[in-house]
């Protein structure tokens, strides 16, 4: 059951400008049920991202309300190849590490690059999750 609530709004042009929070799902269960999706702390919101059986409306919103939230999705094989871009680099520009040191490192580095990949099974659909740095007030139109 999906419950969509919030103000009514008359065909009255000018009479009041809508915020973010002002028409919103709710939830239908769990321990926040019946508030808010905005009024949802994040650790739950987060959680429930991670159910493989969340309904897809409801999938839905949670991502935008943790995205309207400033939480940012990177994608996990992009970033580590820019780390293993910049170290790489890093370490052949470095006139203080001899070749042969460099590419004993490098080779370390790649094999480090290649376990991490597959013990957090890192593929091209993986992003990491940045949370924001504060979270915003949704009644407060952020």
């Amino acid at each position: 059951m999906w419950w969509i609530t919030g103000k009514h709004w008359q065909a009255n042009p000018g009479r009041r400008e809508r915020k973010p929070c002002d028409v919103y799902l709710r939830m239908p269960w769990g321990e926040h049920k019946g508030k808010a999706i905005c009024d949802v702390p994040r650790s739950y919101l987060t959680w429930m991202r991670g159910l493989e059986d969340l309904a897809p409306e409801l999938a839905a919103q949670v991502q935008s309300e943790l995205r309207r939230r400033g939480e940012r999705h990177v994608d996990a094989g992009t970033v580590i190849g820019d780390l293993d871009e910049e170290m790489t680099k890093r370490i052949a520009e470095d006139p203080e590490v001899s070749h042969e040191v460099a590419g004993r490192v490098n080779d370390h580095w790649l094999d480090v690059v290649e376990e991490i990949r597959q013990r957090h099974g890192i593929g091209e659909e993986t992003t990491l999750v940045i949370p924001p740095q504060r979270e915003p007030d949704c009644r407060k139109g952020a």
